[in-house]
């Protein structure tokens, strides 16, 4: 298409727009576009002849919807959406929060979307790229890819949309050639800041004690302290759940006056434990 497009500082132009899908690399199409494929990429949409740019126009082309994508080979992707679901922040505005997709043709889960993505809200999609060829690229699928195994391919994409969503990761350009040059920590980077934005952090620190306490109490201190975060227990729950595999009385009853000293000593005095003693207890009188 020929449009009148807006970057930033409401410059407006025409510019000759080109949507360019990896499926443009047929069997190297799980590759991605690079540096290593792009003059292949070039020579094909001119082959195409519907219009004429030189290679270096093409290069230093402004890029706008940047979808960045990892493939993952795993066989627990299936059981581990209820996970996810469980641990994305939850949202009531519209478009935002997370969907999952549980049906035969489509296996996944995504946040936000492409069109209404925005710097606080970025599309993410997590999904079984194998299922999806099957159903929604199978003449693509078995044109390019028949040699390659498919099984268990599990497809992470992300879109960056605008200069200011670069910015915040400390690019400064968003011509084709720079974003090709862009490693992979910086990649990486990027994905997990979008991660973050969707899901409560997998890993919790536990705050620094005041006071000193020996080796073995600080391990007792951080379980409690993570489990506190974590969960809507009360001290009495944590702790009993802490203890309950052990069979032995007297031991079970050391470890427990052991866990109440470093949870009176230094848990419960903790602000965020204060104010969520009170929501205990409401959780607690509706039988929760």
């Amino acid at each position: 298409q020929i449009r009148d497009i807006s970057l930033e500082r409401g410059r407006c132009k025409k510019f000759l727009t080109i949507l360019l899908s990896s499926k443009i690399l047929e069997g190297n199409y799980f590759g991605g576009i690079s540096n290593n494929n792009i003059k292949n990429i070039y020579d094909k949409l001119i082959k195409m002849n519907v219009a004429y740019f030189s290679y270096d126009v093409f290069l230093c082309s402004e890029c706008t919807d940047i979808d960045f994508k990892k493939d993952i080979k795993n066989h627990y992707f299936i059981e581990s959406i209820p996970i996810l679901v469980k641990h994305a922040k939850p949202s009531h505005l519209s478009g935002r929060g997370v969907r999952s997709f549980k049906k035969n043709n489509n296996k996944g889960i995504q946040w936000s979307d492409r069109k209404g993505a925005t710097l606080q809200n970025p599309y993410l999609k997590i999904y079984h790229k194998s299922i999806e060829l099957n159903f929604n690229s199978k003449e693509f699928k078995d044109e390019y890819l028949a040699e390659i195994d498919l099984s268990n391919i599990i497809r992470v994409e992300f879109t960056i949309k605008s200069m200011k969503h670069l910015r915040k990761f400390k690019i400064q350009s968003q011509k084709l050639i720079d974003l090709l040059n862009l490693s992979q920590n910086i990649k990486s980077a990027m994905l997990k800041d979008i991660i973050n934005t969707h899901l409560m952090s997998r890993i919790v620190k536990a705050e620094k004690p005041i006071g000193k306490i020996s080796p073995t109490g600080v391990v007792f201190y951080n379980a409690l302290n993570i489990i506190s975060k974590r969960t809507y227990m009360n001290k009495n729950m944590i702790i009993d759940s802490m203890l309950e595999n052990i069979k032995n009385k007297t031991a079970k009853s050391r470890k427990k006056k052991k866990l109440n000293e470093i949870w009176n000593t230094y848990i419960q005095m903790q602000e965020h434990n204060k104010k969520k003693e009170k929501m205990i207890s409401l959780f607690d009188a509706i039988c929760w």
